[in-house]
């Protein structure tokens, strides 16, 4: 099973066929949801299910000029979230998706603790050791589900294979 977790790169302003651009631009969205297809299609083939897990907001403090920096707009997160959405629905049976988004920041509101536990770093972007053991009740169970998921279309071709 392969499971993803990104989106802070894919929100940046990067350099795209010779442009700066960023996931709001509608070519450089279509490359990322390619990008997204590929390692899907790199894990899947071999019967494995693939985990996506969508981008957590974030709470960089702010750039020197005291706003916040661009790559920080939950305009871009949305986006890419809404990519790894797309693509989990193109993959049904194979792909899915955890919203760590929805655990790290309830309501869309950026919080450093998750039941009481740090689990964000002071950049404001990383997670701690701690989010590990903290965070795992919140997502293992739909990791795991994936996994189990596999499992038995894996043994359902086995038993096929031998009737």
């Amino acid at each position: 099973m392969g499971v993803l977790l990104a989106g802070r790169w894919e929100e940046v302003d990067r350099l795209y066929m010779g442009q700066w651009t960023n996931i709001l631009n509608p070519p450089y969205a279509a490359y990322v949801k390619q990008q997204l297809e590929l390692a899907s299609k790199i894990v899947t083939p071999s019967g494995a299910n693939m985990v996506f897990l969508t981008a957590p907001c974030l709470g960089e403090p702010l750039s020197p000029n005291g706003t916040p920096w661009p790559e920080d707009s939950p305009a871009r997160q949305a986006a890419y979230n809404d990519l790894v959405m797309q693509v989990a629905a193109e993959y049904p049976k194979t792909d899915s998706v955890v919203d760590l988004n929805a655990v790290v920041c309830p309501g869309g509101i950026y919080s450093p603790t998750y039941k009481g536990v740090t689990v964000r770093t002071a950049d404001g972007i990383h997670f701690t050791l701690q989010a590990g053991p903290a965070l795992a009740p919140a997502i293992m169970p739909k990791i795991v589900a994936a996994g189990r998921a596999q499992m038995a279309r894996v043994a359902a071709k086995k038993s096929k294979k031998h009737r």
